[in-house]
């Protein structure tokens, strides 16, 4: 019976992909495992940075090159999720102690939705260290100094659209020495949002 035999010489344009976007993620090295004297000499755009795990944390790791990760869905070579740094500040809360907040927007590009992440970094006993993390969707930087943080959050009822959550919610963190973090310090009430001329939230 004859055989046919299926030429590899040539692969598809989404088999390149796919094993472009592993190599590309092979070069990425674990932020957490990098050796840390100065938090401001750390790459994250071209590291993995791995989250703690919770209620509202829906991702796991970052495996960043050139400050975008992509997460891949198939067929091969089909991005579902791309997150990108868009925040990147280094504050002191004391003469000794420097933390980096790293700022991470995910959206969705095969569906709706986005999430967006805000973590500190600081180095401790010589390698990169997680002291602080919010998640969620919306998340919001209102104001960032040494000695507080204020994040907005979004508050949806159930029959509010994906888009527009009918009310927001400040917290406020403050810098505790002790531990080495910032922590809640204060949530106000929910206020409703302010709504633009075509009925969506005002930022």
């Amino acid at each position: 019976t004859p055989v046919t035999l299926k030429s590899t010489s040539r692969m598809s344009d989404e088999r390149l992909a796919a094993l472009a976007v592993i190599f590309l993620l092979g070069l990425s090295s674990n932020a957490a495992s990098q050796r840390c004297s100065d938090i401001g000499s750390v790459d994250f755009g071209n590291s993995t940075i791995q989250l703690k795990q919770s209620a509202e944390v829906l991702d796991s790791e970052f495996r960043f090159q050139n400050g975008v990760f992509n997460r891949m869905e198939e067929p091969p070579g089909s991005v579902s999720w791309r997150f990108e740094i868009i925040r990147d500040t280094i504050i002191r809360p004391d003469p000794n102690t420097a933390i980096r907040f790293v700022g991470i927007f995910g959206n969705h590009l095969t569906g709706t939705g986005s999430r967006d992440y805000l973590i500190g970094f600081r180095c401790s006993g010589g390698i990169v260290k997680n002291v602080f993390q919010q998640a969620g969707e919306g998340v919001r930087v209102i104001s960032l100094s040494p000695h507080s943080l204020q994040l907005r959050f979004g508050v949806w009822k159930e029959a509010d659209a994906h888009c527009c959550p009918s009310s927001e919610k400040n917290v406020r963190f403050t810098w505790d020495a002790g531990s080495g973090t910032y922590i809640e310090a204060r949530s106000s009430k929910q206020a409703p949002l302010i709504e633009g001329p075509s009925g969506s939230p005002m930022k």
